[in-house]
């Protein structure tokens, strides 16, 4: 057998942050064909999260958008990919 190693990154935010995203993006001039906040909810209710049993998985929340937010994530993200 051949061995994976495989490791997911899963971005998530809270439902204020992702109501507060779609109303932007709902008349912003971005392609997307998710505007709507009970698509969100609906989308999220059915995702499994990963069970990290059988890979690895790192869980990041992206409510805060400034940049020092960004590079601390992406600190976060380099670090569990490089372990």
């Amino acid at each position: 057998s051949v061995k994976i190693d495989v490791r997911a990154v899963w971005f998530d935010c809270s439902p204020e942050t992702a109501k507060k995203r779609l109303e932007i993006r709902a008349v912003s001039v971005h392609d997307s064909d998710l505007t709507q906040f009970e698509v969100w909810l609906s989308n999220k209710s059915w995702f499994e999260p990963p069970d990290g049993e059988n890979y690895p998985f790192i869980r990041i929340n992206t409510d805060d958008e400034s940049p020092e937010a960004d590079e601390e994530r992406k600190k976060k993200i380099a670090e569990f990919i490089l372990s």
